[in-house]
């Protein structure tokens, strides 16, 4: 079921993101090699779908190793609108995803 939430929010489907969450999604679910559906929505620039992800309460901050987190996959493909979003959200500008080359920083 995650993974079918995943490509809701790669599509912006958002009647299906609702559906597959009242059915029992994990918001904040890993589908290796995806991520999370906010780090998948952030990362296409569905900003409808960031927006009904993060009232469902996915974690801004979550992050999964090799996918980076919702702020990394935002600025990487520049969806400004998303990132000041995801920054308003509270998302962590330093934050490091362990295992990850997708950093923001340069340590």
């Amino acid at each position: 079921m995650n993974e079918a939430l995943l490509k809701a929010c790669d599509s912006g489907k958002l009647n299906d993101i609702e559906q597959l969450l009242s059915a029992g999604a994990e918001i904040n679910g890993v589908v290796e090699g995806d991520g999370t559906a906010l780090i998948v929505a952030a990362r296409e620039g569905n900003t409808e779908a960031v927006l009904l992800l993060l009232k469902h309460g996915a974690d801004v901050n979550q992050g999964a190793s090799g996918d980076g987190n919702p702020l990394i996959m935002a600025a990487r493909e520049g969806h400004v609108e998303i990132v000041s979003l995801l920054l308003d959200r509270g998302a962590l500008v330093n934050q490091v995803v362990e295992g990850d080359e997708k950093r923001t920083d340069s340590s």
